[in-house]
């Protein structure tokens, strides 16, 4: 004796293929996962771009601090061609006559809005090094009160 249940099988037949509502959500779903990564494309460019300025300012810093050893007298002695403590920048093009107003024109070629300042402390024998530029890519502007400065600074002893 076997038995057939019509019901079940003759149920299965008539569900074949999707609904349209189910389609509707897997594409509503769909498009908010595309939306979501389209967000976070946007958010991974503008943080690669600050630090790419952050790389910069590492550079830079790195370089001035190499100059100063290389004349560590002259630093040592107060001469201003490599130390100036004042935040300060030079255009860019610019041809200076010092040593830090080249690195500064350097700065203000590359970072948006770039500044630079050298303060050797003669007490402490540390040489401070301060790069600031205007960065609107890394800088979420409500957080920040409008502020889109950012900071570089690093410390060595000389």
């Amino acid at each position: 004796m076997q038995r057939h249940s019509c019901t079940s099988s003759s149920r299965f037949r008539q569900e074949r293929g999707f609904t349209l509502l189910e389609v509707l959500v897997s594409i509503t779903v769909l498009a908010i996962g595309l939306l979501g990564v389209a967000a976070l494309q946007g958010v991974g460019l503008r943080a690669s771009g600050s630090a790419h300025y952050r790389t910069q300012a590492a550079w830079f810093a790195t370089q001035i601090i190499e100059e100063a050893r290389a004349h560590r007298a002259s630093v040592v002695g107060g001469a201003a061609d490599v130390v100036d403590p004042s935040l300060a920048a030079v255009p860019c093009g610019s041809t200076p006559a010092t040593t830090i107003g080249v690195w500064r024109a350097r700065i203000a070629c590359s970072l948006p809005a770039g500044q630079g300042a050298v303060n050797y402390n003669a007490i402490t024998q540390r040489l401070q090094v301060t790069i600031q530029w205007d960065d609107q890519r890394g800088v979420d502007t409500a957080k920040a009160g409008g502020n889109t400065a950012a900071n570089f600074v690093i410390q060595t002893v000389l």
